[in-house]
């Protein structure tokens, strides 16, 4: 029974424009109607999450706007199927082997470049007794790498590669993975092409969460707006 509210942002020039009170198609739609149409005919592009409703609005309100997924969302799904056969993997080993494949749980997550020598002696440990998570794993980081390829061109033949180093893998859960992928695949190009992601309606969020923290939650949506509005100021 959680209320949500939504937070719109400008990803471009690093604004919010405002944050509504509902999350729910319709009553986003009927707020987007209240611009002008000649404004939400000039929206070029819309950045968001793999969330279905969320694209059914912008097809709705804004008829000229390429819809843009987000690439944090993209890794966070390709993370959630690394992690849940992670768990799959744990629950076939030893008492004393569980352990190990729990405490690489936040290993495996990091990018390939980031881990030290001890991220890296983990990971061989347990990819001894799971080759099966070694392969999620390379498919991890190789889906994290093609999003890093500034050309576009090249961006979508590495992704076509990685659809079919999934195939070869077999694993059902990024068999899973690639077909969400595959679903958004038009936008996740447009991602290719404008490099446009959420990462500011993301830092807000976090804002967001720390301002319901200190006070210790904000059960009015305005007054958390309000409390919002002033944070963004203070920067």
């Amino acid at each position: 029974k959680h209320k949500y509210a939504v937070a719109l942002t400008d990803p471009i020039n690093g604004k919010l424009i405002d944050i509504l009170t509902s999350r729910k198609k319709d009553d986003l739609i009927e707020y987007f109607n209240t611009w002008p149409e000649k404004l939400r005919e000039q929206i070029k592009y819309f950045s968001m999450d793999m969330w279905s409703p969320y694209k059914a609005v912008a097809e709705t309100v804004f008829p000229n706007a390429k819809i843009v997924v987000d690439k944090f969302h993209l890794v966070t799904a390709i993370n959630n199927a690394l992690d849940t056969l992670r768990i799959e993997e744990q629950d076939k080993q030893t008492a004393a082997n569980r352990k190990k494949f729990y405490k690489s749980r936040l290993t495996l997550l990091m990018a390939g470049e980031d881990l030290d020598d001890d991220g890296h002696q983990r990971l061989i440990e347990i990819f001894k007794l799971s080759p099966a998570l070694e392969k999620a794993w390379e498919l991890k980081e190789e889906f994290r790498d093609l999003l890093q390829i500034p050309d576009v061109k090249e961006s979508l033949e590495a992704l076509n590669h990685w659809y079919e180093n999934v195939s070869q893998a077999k694993l059902n859960l990024f068999y899973r993975a690639k077909g969400t992928v595959k679903r958004w695949e038009q936008h996740i190009i447009n991602y290719f092409k404008t490099r446009i992601t959420n990462g500011f309606a993301e830092g807000l969020n976090n804002k967001i969460k720390l301002i319901k923290r200190i006070g210790y939650g904000v059960p009015k949506v305005e007054n958390l707006k309000h409390r919002v509005y002033l944070s963004l100021l203070s920067i």
